[in-house]
């Protein structure tokens, strides 16, 4: 204590990091969980038009209230393009024979998927594509880049990772459906496995939208 009583310069100064990182990992944690009330209303009404304004503000709290992230996991480079091209090819080939394989073992999955593409229609393709392209930057934002960036400073890697991937699949499993759950746990863990091994959001991102726009818009599995 200083002779006025306060508590020395050095103190403050440290505790105040330890209160902004507290905070934004609250948001985080606030966020993701309003993602996942919102996903209670699947299949009630218009995912795109409730969920879309959602995402947007998702952007743009974690871009200007949230930690901006560090320039290399954002900045755009052949490699990162590279990467999520690649791997989102990789991803969408892989998706239509598991599908029918599983459905073929499991004759229940199919009426599942017809009734959760169905919750996803849009009398407009260009709105449908629009949407998703928010939805996913906003998902990525949240879960594969400010999310993951404040968490591994808290938990490191490992416990980052495990936390981002098993809150994003609980947060879509908000849906009610084990079938989005499971993909979401699959697809989070493969999304983030790129984002770390290439240290760039920007793979995932590209992965992350052309799997979603193929196989859930442009492509649906049958």
């Amino acid at each position: 204590m200083n002779a006025q009583g306060s508590a020395p310069e050095g103190t403050r100064r440290s505790h105040g990091p330890l209160s902004r990182r507290a905070r934004r990992l609250w948001l985080w944690a606030g966020l993701a969980a309003a993602w996942g009330a919102l996903m209670r209303e699947f299949g009630g009404t218009d995912v795109y038009s409730l969920l879309g304004p959602y995402a947007a503000a998702v952007v743009l709290v974690s871009s200007v209230v949230g930690r901006p992230l560090p320039g290399a996991l954002l900045a755009p480079s052949v490699r990162a393009v590279l990467w999520g091209v690649g791997c989102g090819a990789v991803m969408i080939a892989a998706t239509y024979p598991t599908y029918a394989a599983a459905s073929a073992l499991l004759p229940a999955l199919a009426p599942i998927v017809r009734s959760l593409y169905a919750a996803t229609e849009t009398p407009s393709l260009l709105v449908a594509m629009a949407w998703v392209s928010v939805i996913v930057l906003a998902e990525e934002l949240l879960w594969r880049g400010v999310g993951l960036f404040e968490l591994e400073r808290k938990l490191g890697l490992y416990g980052a990772s495990f936390v981002s991937v098993s809150s994003y699949a609980l947060a879509q499993l908000g849906t009610g459906s084990w079938v989005v759950g499971l993909v979401a746990l699959v697809c989070g863990a493969l999304w983030t496995i790129e984002r770390v091994y290439t240290g760039s959001v920007l793979a995932a991102l590209i992965t992350h939208w052309l799997w979603t726009s193929v196989v859930i818009v442009l492509c649906p599995l049958r």
